[in-house]
């Protein structure tokens, strides 16, 4: 074996081993978060009444303008 055989194969241990020694370290938590809500179901919903052209002269040119009919119902 040559010295630079020797060499890369020391590296290779020294990598080894700090891999395996940051595998030991315990990770921690946040001390200071606290987990207050969690939901992926966030809808919020803007209506307005307006001609339907004025609306797509306005919009860039791939968007289209679209009516809807809102229903309310009450509970």
């Amino acid at each position: 074996m040559g010295k630079s055989e020797i060499k890369a194969v020391m590296m290779g241990c020294v990598v080894i081993l700090l891999i395996v020694a940051l595998l030991h370290v315990p990770a921690q938590k946040a001390g200071a978060e606290t987990l207050v809500e969690t939901s992926i179901f966030f809808r919020i919903a803007a209506a307005y009444s307006v001609d339907q052209k004025a609306a797509q002269e306005w919009l860039p040119a791939p968007w289209k303008a679209v009516s809807i009919k809102l229903t309310t119902r009450t509970l």
